[in-house]
């Protein structure tokens, strides 16, 4: 340290006065600057930033007061997306059907757990109509006994007649069951108590399967397009896929369709097996060492399953033809389509715009 001390001043070639300066100091001065400072690499724009940061008075001063006063944030609006959508539509009718108190498992091997049929003790409550329901389920429901009610006054003004669990139960059941008729590939596996859409491989199908779509409003010249994104995963010990999760949740008599996205895993791919516990812990983490875990294009996620929901398209957007399968077009929920703003906060990102801050306030 002595010796490089000594020779700094021929070294580096200081000027006269620079070198003047130095010889002020001692060793101890320079050991205790070389512990105490760190060097950073910074480009020319961010030096002459801190240069005139350092050598305006007036200006570190304001700083100091801009760091211990109370400031508003920086406002600008943005593009907003949430995740979900408000019904602008609920399903016109609701059947209570008498069951014949068979056990719950009879009538869910004649059809998914997710029909939209309710079961509550010995009455069946359906969002499809009586001339519509499997044939399978006429052994075990009297069919011909049931009961047509207005939906929205069956479930918000009839008070006892229905149970709000029974209410968001048939439509949370409806839209899952709404994927897997609009869509042959799509298939609702229940994991962790909830059914969530995935599409499966098919035999000898690939991994790393891209989706990608347009939404077209039809009263609406744009055409919105829907990014791509990967939605199955070769994970060596299993098949990733790519969920969606829809969820119906209702606040007074407003209804609101959630839609999550994330992974989950199966053994062959086909949704069959759902890997789960310490077996599903690893793989998620394999996913998060890929950067696959992360989900920088939610808004796409979001927008994909949208898409194939059929959800916030227009007026236009009840569906017809061979889409409805076994319901009719007034029992689908319709979706109002979110066009709205909102303000996005986020602190000052440079000199400029704090100084303009610090003059408003």
């Amino acid at each position: 340290m002595e010796d490089y001390f000594d020779e700094i001043t021929e070294k580096h070639n200081l000027t006269e006065e620079e070198a003047e300066k130095f010889d002020e100091l001692n060793v101890e001065d320079f050991r205790e600057f070389i512990e105490i400072v760190a060097l950073k690499k910074a480009t020319s724009g961010r030096l002459q930033e801190l240069l005139r940061e350092n050598t305006k008075t007036d200006r570190a001063e304001k700083k100091w007061e801009f760091y211990i006063q109370e400031n508003e944030p920086k406002y600008e609006p943005t593009d907003y997306l949430p995740n979900f959508f408000k019904i602008r539509a609920y399903p016109d009718s609701v059947w209570e059907i008498q069951s014949l108190e068979t056990g719950l498992n009879d009538v869910f091997d004649a059809v998914p757990r997710y029909f939209p049929l309710w079961i509550e003790g010995t009455s069946a409550y359906s969002l499809v109509g009586p001339e519509n329901l499997p044939a399978e389920l006429e052994p075990l429901l009297k069919v011909d006994d049931s009961i047509e009610h207005k939906f929205e006054t069956w479930a918000f003004e009839d008070g006892a007649a229905s149970d709000r669990r029974i209410v968001t139960g048939l439509l949370n059941k409806q839209l899952v069951w709404r994927g897997t008729q609009l869509h042959e590939e799509c298939r609702a596996v229940r994991h962790n108590g909830t059914f969530k859409l995935i599409l499966p491989l098919p035999e000898g199908g690939h991994v790393q399967k891209t989706l990608t779509g347009e939404i077209i409003d039809p009263d609406d010249a744009q055409t919105e397009k829907v990014e791509g994104y990967t939605v199955t995963r070769d994970m060596g010990r299993g098949i990733g896929h790519r969920y969606g999760h829809p969820e119906v949740k209702l606040y007074g008599r407003h209804g609101y369709a959630f839609i999550s996205t994330g992974w989950l895993f199966t053994a062959e791919g086909r949704g069959d097996s759902v890997i789960e516990g310490d077996a599903a812990d690893d793989l998620h983490n394999s996913l998060g060492k890929n950067n696959y875990g992360k989900t920088p294009n939610r808004r796409a996620q979001f927008r994909q399953w949208r898409q194939y929901l059929r959800m916030g398209q227009g007026d236009d957007e009840k569906l017809v033809g061979e889409e409805l399968a076994q319901m009719d077009a007034s029992q689908w929920m319709v979706f109002k389509r979110p066009q709205e703003l909102h303000l996005s906060m986020r602190p000052p990102k440079n000199s400029e715009e704090r100084d303009e801050l610090m003059e408003v306030n």
